[in-house]
């Protein structure tokens, strides 16, 4: 088979963009299977075909510049640039990318939400604190007609843990002394009587 001209692909255009870059690399394939196929394996996407033959590097730019922004700008401008990123260039592997980035993507959060329910003392953990990055990244995104499904095999938000986060009913009343409140509940129990 000889192919005399491929079509154009941009690099955003994701599968399409990888099948463009194989039949120069892969010989003798005769079917999109063979194409896939790099040193006896059948890889499942031609993305991961392009990775097995090291035509996707590591991508260290994006590392750098996000380190970059870190320095100079706020979480919320980092998630604004992440998602040009993903929208707008070729990550080989956006996943690596955001959960080796994700602590400066939300460093404003905890401020944020502590702001929002009103309880300066309130704290969240790492995976309330990812998982809200990555609903921030997926509103982002579907402000511009995306959505973190589209960059498989990004995660993507829990809506209900995002919402948990930031509700202050629910944080009010979970917010409480446990020995305390065993304390109290010793106190009031010894004053009951049989009845």
């Amino acid at each position: 088979m000889s192919i005399g001209r491929l079509p154009f692909a941009y690099p955003n255009c994701g599968e399409r963009y990888y099948l463009h870059l194989l039949p120069t690399k892969t010989h003798g394939a005769t079917c999109f299977e063979d194409i896939r196929t790099i040193d006896g394996v059948v890889h499942l996407t031609f993305k991961s075909a392009c990775m097995a033959l090291g035509l996707l590097n590591d991508h260290g730019e994006w590392h750098d510049a996000l380190n970059e922004a870190s320095t100079w700008t706020s979480g919320v401008h980092l998630e604004n640039i992440f998602c040009s990123m993903l929208m707008f260039s070729e990550i080989a592997d956006p996943v690596k990318l955001c959960e080796s980035h994700w602590v400066h993507l939300t460093d404003d959060f905890l401020h944020t939400t502590q702001y929002q329910v009103g309880n300066f003392e309130m704290q969240l953990s790492s995976v309330e604190l990812q998982n809200l990055g990555l609903f921030e990244i997926e509103r982002v995104l579907n402000r511009n007609g995306r959505s973190l499904q589209n960059f498989h095999p990004m995660p993507t938000p829990s809506v209900e843990e995002a919402a948990h986060a930031k509700n202050r009913l629910i944080i009010d009343e979970l917010d409480y002394d446990m020995s305390d409140e065993m304390s109290r509940f010793k106190s009031l129990a010894r004053g009951l009587n049989s009845d």
